[in-house]
């Protein structure tokens, strides 16, 4: 705990150089800004063309920049991850107490905990906040963990900053989970199940309905999907090491 405490008073004694920290933490700001100013505009500058009401698609907005703000911390991480990988700051890290799995640890807890705070954040300042119930703030303080699976995803699959970028393009897919659950209608919908965020729209969403059951039996599979596939993507980035 005391090597954990070490590295994080590190990292925040230097976190005002670090322009890349820096743009994780106002980046879901400025995202919740677009998102309360910016659908408005841009529905008041189509309505001569379209007929486009965004009041009526509140809950996807929500669940888009709910899903979106741990997205970017994790590729964030991962970038940082690679960064410090080409410093061979993990071969380091390996042969001190804290080990290359406590550093991983570490790096991969951090996001989880600040988007968590940041998402609640966002959805307020995004104007969002009559999504937040009993029923959904579980599924809100539990979108955190797609950070840490989209920073395995990264670096799993990329052995630089170059390839990160590219990876990171694919790991992006995931953000529209919330449009397959919103507009496939029926089982087919269900296809879209073997992505782990899927289960937290569907958790999402049967909160907005106010079914406990179905909330808390999506939210077990959220769970189990996510542990699945971190587990997975962390046998094979150690297996790289």
């Amino acid at each position: 705990m005391k090597k954990i405490m070490a590295l994080t008073i590190f990292d925040m004694k230097y976190f005002y150089r670090d322009f890349m920290l820096i743009v994780a933490i106002i980046a879901p700001f400025l995202l919740a800004l677009l998102f309360r100013f910016g659908i408005p505009a841009f529905a008041t500058f189509i309505e001569d063309k379209i007929v486009f009401q965004p009041e009526l698609y509140t809950e996807l907005f929500a669940l888009i920049l709910l899903l979106t703000v741990p997205v970017m911390l994790g590729m964030f991480a991962a970038f940082v991850i690679l960064d410090e990988q080409d410093e061979n700051l993990l071969m380091y890290m390996a042969v001190t107490p804290l080990s290359q799995r406590g550093y991983l640890i570490y790096r991969l807890g951090g996001p989880v905990l600040i988007s968590t705070c940041l998402s609640v954040t966002a959805l307020f300042l995004a104007g969002y906040q009559s999504v937040i119930s009993a029923y959904t703030m579980p599924v809100i303080l539990f979108s955190g963990i797609e950070a840490p699976l989209v920073t395995l995803f990264i670096i799993s699959f990329a052995k630089n900053k170059v390839e990160g970028l590219a990876v990171a393009k694919a790991a992006s897919v995931l953000l529209l989970v919330p449009f397959l659950y919103y507009f496939v209608s029926g089982n087919w919908k269900y296809l879209g199940g073997l992505l782990p965020p899927f289960w937290i729209a569907a958790a999402f969403f049967t909160g907005i309905q106010s079914s406990l059951s179905l909330t808390i039996v999506n939210l077990i599979i959220a769970a189990c999907t996510h542990a699945l596939a971190i587990f997975l993507l962390y046998k094979r980035f150690a297996s790289i090491q």
